[in-house]
């Protein structure tokens, strides 16, 4: 194959290989579309040449060992192969259909995942800003006031976890109060 040549490969694989059903096409125009086993041509398929001529049969190792020409050894099991190539193909478009629900169910996920850690941000903010306001009417009415463990606080551009003490958030008794504004 000329280093110029891509090659796509559509199809079954196992262990970073191509095993099963699979069709293999080059940009030089030559198709493969058949049976694979470690990363080989090996079972029924056929290859199709630049020029459109085919070469059907069985495959080894990538080298045909039987093909219409000796169409008494090879008619035998051609309907089985082909059952199994339709089968294969089918199994195939079903998994690629459950692929692309998947990757749109993640998609969606993500999404509302990206939705709540800003709303999560946002509520972090306005908590911040809570806790600033507090502590300037604490000032006011008691000019001595010093809150406990603020001696250093972070720069509002660093993100710290949040951690929810149980007991004390909002639609508890003792820390309850309107967050409509949320």
């Amino acid at each position: 194959m000329d280093s110029n040549t891509t090659e796509t490969y559509m199809g079954e694989w196992k262990n970073d290989r191509r095993v099963g059903y699979g069709v293999c096409e080059r940009s030089d125009g030559l198709k493969y579309e058949g049976e694979w086993y470690n990363n080989k041509k090996y079972g029924y398929g056929v290859t199709t040449f630049r020029d459109g001529t085919k070469e059907e049969g069985k495959y080894k190792n990538n080298v045909i060992i039987t093909s219409n020409k000796k169409k008494h050894l090879f008619l035998i099991r051609s309907a089985k192969f082909r059952e199994r190539i339709e089968a294969a193909v089918n199994a195939a478009n079903r998994a690629s259909k459950i692929a692309l629900q998947k990757a749109d169910i993640a998609i969606s996920r993500t999404a509302t995942a990206r939705g709540k850690a800003e709303q999560a941000d946002i509520a972090a903010l306005h908590s911040r800003e809570d806790s600033d306001i507090a502590r300037i009417h604490a000032k006011q009415f008691a000019p001595d006031f010093h809150q406990p463990g603020n001696s250093r606080r972070a720069p509002p551009s660093i993100r710290l976890p949040l951690r929810r003490r149980s007991g004390t958030g909002p639609g508890t008794e003792q820390g309850h109060r309107d967050r409509s504004r949320y």
